[in-house]
């Protein structure tokens, strides 16, 4: 399978076995459910969700243990049915970033994030690693933590 990543000038190969499967979709783009997740070469810290339906559809997401924050996500029967969790271990939790302005920003953010980046704290990613199955799941009120690291 090739396509055309965000940071290659032309079209790569890449590993259909690396390819996530989203079954309901991301919030708003039920109709882009397969996305490729990659990093641009010497930053791997921030990664880049693109859409394999729709290419021009991509996101920037990052482990939210990198801002110093970790969730308590209680998952359904359901929802653990679609990631097919046999090891809860094999879960990964990702933030999806965007750039400030417009309104949106005020109603998704509610910590302070990187000059110009702002977090979706309610909207995480929940990826099974081992299956490569993934959801996004809208949270009413989340519920994280910080680390405070000690000098």
């Amino acid at each position: 399978m090739k396509i055309k990543l965000r940071f290659s000038p032309e079209e790569i190969e890449i590993d259909p076995d690396s390819v996530l499967t989203f079954p309901n979709g991301l919030l708003g783009l039920e109709s882009c459910k397969h996305f490729k997740l990659f990093h641009e070469e010497n930053k791997p810290t921030i990664f880049w969700m693109q859409s394999l339906e729709e290419p021009a559809v991509i996101f920037s997401v990052a482990d939210p243990a990198l801002f110093e924050h970790e969730y308590e996500i209680q998952l359904s029967e359901a929802e653990t049915a679609l990631l097919q969790v046999a090891d809860p271990a094999a879960l990964s939790v990702l933030v999806l970033l965007y750039r400030t302005g417009g309104d949106s920003a005020a109603l998704l953010s509610k910590a302070p994030s990187p000059a110009g980046i702002e977090i979706n704290w309610r909207a995480p990613v929940i990826i099974n690693l081992q299956k490569r199955l993934g959801m996004q799941k809208l949270l009413k009120q989340p519920r994280y933590a910080v680390r405070v690291y000690g000098e």
